[in-house]
């Protein structure tokens, strides 16, 4: 049920450390600065993203903002705020604690106003309350065929258009948070960050960065390479979504194309792949000397590289040479998991891909030389999941990832299937703990490597707690004991908050 009610006394504090912090920052607060309504969840179960159990608290959320987490918030009442010149104006605590506030404003001189503020109470029927999800590696701006579709058949106009419309696909999932892995995205981060469609928050990694005939070079056989033609890239390709480049200075000079261009982190590509038709899942990809000027570069803005690794060789030269986050790991070893546990290194593996279509629509889909590669990685996969189901610590670096890609036309379709990730982790033994962590806090813990980087530093993000961003789910049921409800976004998802706003209420 969703009740407003008039002027929580509760939100008298809320509204005291919003105002009081604005005026840390501008030196003055305006009446209209001070929030007008405030939302409440009561009758809720809360996961808080990093604990495992469920507790009977409340919300509040100011703003966009988790403001208050505790037992008995009170839901009514009638308090004014006033508003003096220049004065230090102390409000009655609205918990009836006896503490004061301090509200520091600067109106009119010599004017007193006074703000009613408004509480949406939403009363949660005893269903779980926790933190948005987190999908670290998705690709708003690739479909396949890569080379064969996007590349000769696609203008950048009709892939920009195709991946706004993604946006909300993604964010109607649960995914309050994204980060891609490849591809053009900041345009789609600052369309949603100034609130023209609706999406999840997106940590960037703008173009590829791959060797010649390297999991990122999607020409064909006949195309010009950009730099060995003399010519310069004669594709956009080459230009907006890959960097085609070989060597130390080469891959420097890249990382900081990426970094102008508004990248929160770098990808590059250490290994063969599936969707790549020049490349065998054997080849490792990059030389040391090429890792570590990438590492280096970015080290510089204080973020990080993540990079593409299929085969175990290419994981222990990556996390050797200082990569801080590896992606896939489809043939991942003992050796490769002791190493990433022992140098912390965290990694998405994106099972999605190969988990979500049968092998007879594999083979339909992809090319014979990509079907080969799939169906490898698709036998290896089970494998590496048990690998890091049973190494010490690798939970602890896990995050979730989809990494799904589909004809531009068949892609809001196939983004539905996101949360098919819950189907095939829970199907593999991990307990519903570990996956909703490895969806929350892990994720969001990621993100933060992005170090001064990232986008959305006013608060923490993959968790319910005071002072962090208000991304919350409410879902019918309890996924500690039922990880696959989450595999429903559309049916059990009652209630979808991102930045304190509201963008889906079924209760």
């Amino acid at each position: 049920m969703f009740i407003k009610k008039s002027l929580l006394a509760v939100a008298l504090t809320a509204i005291t450390a919003f105002a009081t912090s604005a005026a840390a920052q501008e030196g003055k607060t305006k009446l209209e600065d001070v929030p007008s309504k405030v939302t409440l969840f009561k009758n809720v179960k809360v996961f808080n993203g990093s604990d495992d159990k469920r507790q009977d608290v409340d919300v509040l959320v100011v703003g966009n903002k988790v403001h208050k987490v505790a037992k008995d918030i009170p839901a009514s009442g009638t308090y004014e705020v006033e508003v003096d010149t220049g004065q230090s104006t102390y409000v009655p605590s609205a918990f009836g604690t006896g503490d004061t506030y301090q509200l520091r404003v600067i109106e009119q001189s010599g004017k007193t106003e006074t703000k009613e503020v408004e509480v949406s109470v939403i009363d949660g029927g005893g269903r779980t309350l926790m933190p948005g999800l987190h999908d670290q590696h998705v690709h708003f701006s690739m479909f396949n065929p890569l080379s064969d579709g996007e590349r000769q058949n696609l203008t950048p106009f009709h892939v920009g258009g195709v991946a706004t419309l993604r946006a909300k696909r993604i964010l109607m999932n649960g995914f309050t948070t994204v980060r891609d892995m490849g591809g053009p995205a900041k345009f789609v981060q600052r369309i949603v960050d100034a609130g023209l469609i609706p999406g999840p928050r997106i940590f960037p990694s703008e173009n590829y960065i791959t060797q010649t005939s390297g999991h990122g070079d999607l020409r064909k056989l006949n195309d010009r390479h950009p730099a060995l033609s003399g010519q310069g890239p004669d594709h956009w390709f080459e230009t907006d979504v890959s960097f085609i480049v070989d060597g130390p200075d080469a891959i420097r000079m890249a990382v900081r194309e990426n970094l102008r261009r508004g990248a929160t982190q770098i990808k590059i590509m250490g290994s063969g792949g599936v969707t790549s038709e020049f490349d065998p899942l054997h080849s490792v990809q990059y030389q040391p000397d090429e890792i570590q000027m990438a590492v280096k570069t970015a080290a510089q803005w204080k973020t990080y590289v993540a990079s593409h690794v299929h085969n175990p060789e290419a994981i222990i030269q990556a996390v050797q040479n200082g990569v801080t986050v590896v992606e896939h790991i489809p043939f991942l070893t003992q050796e490769a998991a002791d190493l990433m546990v022992e140098k912390k290194v965290m990694f998405a593996t994106a099972v999605a891909p190969v988990f979500s279509v049968s092998v007879e629509q594999a083979e339909k889909f992809y090319t014979p030389s990509s079907f080969k590669k799939w169906k490898m990685a698709r036998d290896a996969a089970g494998n590496m999941l048990k690998i890091i189901k049973t190494t010490p610590g690798m939970i602890d670096l896990y995050t979730l990832g989809t990494d799904l890609v589909n004809n531009w036309d068949k892609t809001l379709e196939q983004d539905k299937k996101m949360n098919d990730e819950f189907l095939y982790l829970h199907k593999a033994g991990f307990s519903a703990y570990d996956i909703l962590r490895i969806a929350t806090s892990n994720g969001a813990r990621m993100n933060e490597l992005t170090g001064p980087n990232n986008p959305y530093q006013d608060g923490p993000l993959g968790v319910i707690k005071e002072g962090a961003y208000a991304d919350i789910l409410v879902v019918d049921g309890n996924p500690l004991d039922d990880i696959t409800l989450l595999a429903k976004p559309d049916e059990n998802f009652k209630i979808i908050m991102k930045d304190g706003k509201i963008y889906k209420n079924t209760l």
